[in-house]
């Protein structure tokens, strides 16, 4: 054999060699479809059972039902749904208070009186009779009542609601608040709520305290809760020393 063919059968197996080693990578690539990769579609959802749906509008209805019962009680108990009876004309019409005492506006209103030691002044007449002894006894019993922290009328409403408060129609009193703050309970001494509940006697039941409320306490309140009758013989009868 010839040098010349000895190099020629040379390069033949170089070239087979080089084909062999490059065809099984190529062969391993698996061709893209067009337009990208195909990503699996999801499973199709599970039909939702009748009973279920059934079961979702029968909650939405009770609860409907039980707000609405709510509603319709709450309204039905409200005070402020009208003025308290026996009212004069000139106070039957307006906006009422949450205990359905006419609304004051302005602080200079006649229908305003000063009690001692209370800023703003509360509703003349048997209103101031029956919430100045309950000021002037926790003042005089209980502990000094600060004016700078005692207040009487403020056009607003309840703190925390929507109801215009008793205080807009000058028949609530708050009593030194530093000392009994809002939603805090047992802010007074043993001895202090024994000679708190003296004085409760005496005004019932024209007259009910923030520490008895059902919901958030409020122990430095004293508010109005019965009409011009029930507050007037409540009145006659302290004026009568009973």
């Amino acid at each position: 054999m010839s040098n010349r063919q000895a190099a020629g059968r040379a390069d033949d197996a170089r070239v087979r060699t080089a084909v062999t080693t490059v065809l099984p990578a190529a062969a391993s690539r698996r061709p893209v479809p067009p337009g990208g990769p195909r990503v699996p579609s999801p499973p199709p959802g599970r039909p939702v059972p009748a009973w279920a749906v059934t079961a979702g509008v029968l909650v939405v209805v009770v609860a409907m039902l039980v707000g609405l019962g709510f509603a319709l009680r709450d309204a039905a108990a409200d005070p402020a749904a009208g003025p308290v009876a026996g009212l004069a004309a000139a106070d039957a019409d307006g906006p009422v208070s949450q205990n359905g005492w006419p609304v004051i506006l302005d602080p200079y209103d006649e229908r305003l009186v000063a009690l001692p030691g209370v800023t703003g002044g509360v509703r003349a007449g048997d209103v101031a009779t029956v919430l100045g002894h309950v000021v002037a006894r926790i003042d005089a019993e209980i502990a000094p009542v600060e004016e700078t922290s005692s207040w009487g009328w403020a056009h607003r409403e309840v703190r925390g609601g929507g109801d215009v408060s008793n205080h807009a129609s000058g028949t609530a009193v708050d009593v030194n608040a530093p000392q009994h703050p809002m939603g805090e309970e047992g802010t007074f001494a043993p001895d202090e709520l024994a000679t708190l509940r003296s004085i409760l006697e005496d005004v019932t039941p024209a007259v009910v305290w923030g520490g008895d409320f059902g919901g958030r306490k409020d122990e430095m309140h004293f508010e109005v809760v019965g009409g011009p009758d029930v507050v007037a013989e409540v009145a006659a009868r302290l004026a009568a020393g009973g």
